[in-house]
């Protein structure tokens, strides 16, 4: 691949997304495993920048014991509480599911 670096211009030091609150929608969701062999879900997360223009954001649901915290605040942010208490979150539970998120 070739490019231009002075293409870059001012958006070399451009934030994807400042602090705040956004409302959010998971656009995107896949099962893989982590490199660790671990099953995941891969969620693509969709906001509106304060600018107006749509950003995405990637973030990892891991069942491990140490991160079973995110999954659960996930789901409670979601709606998926019973999902969460059931021990089985599937990407067809998260795909389309609309929330808050806090970007700090």
């Amino acid at each position: 691949m070739e490019f231009n670096p002075q293409d870059a211009g001012d958006r070399a030091a451009f934030t994807l997304l400042p602090e705040g609150i956004y409302d959010i929608e998971i656009v995107e969701a896949e099962e893989q495993t982590s490199k660790k062999g671990n099953q995941m879900i891969v969620l693509t997360v969709e906001a509106r920048h304060p600018d107006g223009y749509p950003s995405r954001v990637w973030d990892y649901l891991v069942s491990t014991p140490g991160a079973v915290f995110k999954i659960k605040n996930f789901c409670d942010a979601a709606g998926l509480t019973g999902q969460f208490e059931s021990g089985r979150l599937t990407t067809q539970d998260c795909q389309g599911s609309r929330l808050k998120a806090k970007i700090f």
